[in-house]
């Protein structure tokens, strides 16, 4: 049954372009598409993933955005959208994720980090894995940022 599923790994799927309706997967804990260089879209039913704790999109190159959904996700501790480089923003609902301590977006258009990071709850040095590409830093007065780590760069 697939209400009991807890992982769901549909990586290498070439010629998927959407994810399936996640909303019959209450205790999905890891939903992997990793190399689905054909997804452009997911279903705003990810948002109704309450036990969820890892996401990966690596390398999903079609993928344009995220669903505003995903942002509602409680438990969501890793999000994995390293090699999406079509993704130029991340909303600043990110604060919304109370759990969330890695985010992995290197090697995405992404040139802005949200100023919402800066009220986050988790400890700022969990966002690790940000493109040195970024155009604007927007985080005046976060007392961490000394800690926060781009790739690529020497501190």
């Amino acid at each position: 049954r697939l209400e009991m599923l807890k992982i769901l790994n549909l990586s290498h799927s070439h010629d998927l372009t959407q994810t399936p309706d996640f909303s019959n997967l209450p205790n999905l804990e890891k939903l992997v598409l990793a190399d689905c260089k054909m997804l452009s879209e997911i279903s705003n039913s990810i948002g109704d993933l309450k036990k969820i704790l890892l996401i990966s999109l690596e390398d999903c190159i079609s993928l344009r955005s995220l669903p505003r959904s995903i942002y509602k996700l409680k438990s969501l501790k890793t999000l994995n959208i390293s090699g999406c480089s079509m993704i130029d923003r991340l909303e600043d609902d990110l604060e919304q994720m109370d759990s969330l301590t890695n985010l992995i977006a290197n090697n995405t258009a992404i040139t802005r980090v949200p100023f919402s990071i800066m009220y986050h709850t988790v400890v700022p040095t969990s966002y690790h894995r940000f493109p040195c590409t970024f155009q604007v830093f927007e985080v005046f007065g976060w007392s961490a940022a000394q800690n926060f780590n781009f790739l690529g760069m020497q501190q």
